[in-house]
């Protein structure tokens, strides 16, 4: 569980270049798996790991990030918390994906309560990241 995965992202910034990027190519692996599991366990493990994989820093990690958020199947709080990380990372080659996830987000109808909370949270987040990746 997160324990795990929170020591291979430990594990991996104490590391080389080569063990770090090992580090980032199991992560991602393991954030592919945890997203199309069905379990109360797999909404955790995937937050755990979009924060693991930001921490490796490393561009296989930029790339499965970017990848979950153009698969559309994550909740949007977990996409919103996803765009904030690839915003720390400065990655120029995330900002395409942030702003597909933008403008969807965009195009959402306004929603009532917390689900216009979490709406606008995401819309601000992705404006910051885009601001933060040169543009």
């Amino acid at each position: 569980g997160p324990a795990i995965i929170g020591a291979v992202a430990l594990l991996a910034n104490e590391a080389g270049p080569r063990e770090r990027r090992d580090a980032a190519r199991t992560l991602s692996r393991w954030f592919g798996e945890e997203r199309h599991r069905d379990g109360a366990d797999a909404a955790g493990n995937t937050t755990a790991m979009i924060d693991a994989l930001a921490d490796t820093k490393e561009r296989e990690a930029v790339d499965a990030l970017v990848a979950a958020l153009d698969e559309h199947q994550l909740p949007l709080a977990a996409e919103t918390l996803l765009v904030q990380r690839l915003a720390q990372l400065r990655q120029p080659s995330a900002r395409p994906g942030v702003a597909r996830f933008q403008a969807r987000v965009a195009a959402l109808p306004v929603a009532t309560g917390i689900d216009e909370e979490l709406r606008q949270e995401a819309l601000i987040a992705a404006r910051d990241a885009l601001a933060q990746l040169g543009g």
